[in-house]
């Protein structure tokens, strides 16, 4: 099973459609979900529904990400800025 299925099961199970995706990866095989959650959030878009999804590679120079981040450390100051909002 690889990750694009995976994350397509988890979405399936949901009660109702995420309003907010954040997906963080720094393997080459993490295109594929950039790609796949850049598609989702174009897909789902309604007047009334749009969903927001922020992707992030580390340290990558080209990537499908919307971000780069230089380093896990970075990723670790970004995650505790989300948890004081």
């Amino acid at each position: 099973m690889n990750k694009v299925t995976t994350v397509k099961y988890i979405l399936k199970q949901l009660p109702q459609q995420p309003e907010f995706m954040l997906c963080i990866g720094a393997e080459k095989y993490d295109e594929g979900l950039f790609e796949y959650l850049r598609g989702f959030e174009m897909a789902q878009e309604t007047e009334d529904y749009k969903p927001m999804v922020a992707t992030i590679t580390i340290a990558s120079k080209t990537s499908k990400a919307h971000s780069i981040l230089e380093n896990s450390s970075k990723v670790f100051e970004l995650m505790s800025e989300l948890t004081k909002m």
